[in-house]
């Protein structure tokens, strides 16, 4: 006579195993939502709201506007950061020909900044046109379809090295 196959003792039987999967799957989906997905361990660096117009004179040309730079350290990272600025300068929009190569410019706040674990500072810089004063060679090109990219350095002490900038492309306004 042959008895009934049944499960051995030490197995779950198949409901019990399944709830047991599911409660696993659960538990782990909540602890990856529970986990910041911020993985700026350096500063990251924004450069955007940039505007450019062409300032003309009678005895000169000069480039002024504005740009906002977005400064972000996230929670994981080992401290605070000061962040000082390097140079920054217009050029065409491949980034293959510098047409203003070093831009004067004033920040607000003014650098260097510390960047704290998880916070973001933003900074608002201002050109003048006195202070950015164009060859004439360049006013076409910076009046050129494709654009002009406003491009940059910012030190920071947390990475220890250079991080790099660069605006979308944007179209000076006052152009000839």
């Amino acid at each position: 006579m042959a008895l009934p196959l049944r499960a051995p003792p030490s197995a779950p039987s198949a409901p019990n195993s399944m709830l047991r999967r599911l409660f696993s799957l659960a538990t782990l989906g909540l602890s990856l939502g529970a986990c910041n997905p911020d993985t700026a361990v350096f500063v990251d660096a924004d450069l955007s709201s940039a505007a450019l117009v062409l300032e003309q004179s009678s005895l000169s040309t000069g480039v002024a506007g504005t740009f906002v730079l977005t400064l972000h350290l996230g929670p994981r990272a080992g401290g605070a950061s000061e962040v000082s600025l390097g140079a920054f300068s217009i050029t065409d929009a491949d980034r293959a020909t510098t047409l203003v190569p070093s831009l004067g410019m004033t920040t607000d706040p003014s650098f260097p900044v510390t960047v704290d674990v998880d916070s973001t500072i933003e900074v608002t810089a201002s050109l003048a046109a006195a202070d950015n004063l164009v060859e004439v060679s360049a006013i076409d090109a910076l009046c050129a379809p494709g654009g002009v990219v406003i491009v940059g350095a910012l030190d920071d002490s947390l990475a220890g090295g250079t991080l790099d900038v660069a605006s979308a492309p944007v179209q000076p306004t006052g152009c000839p």
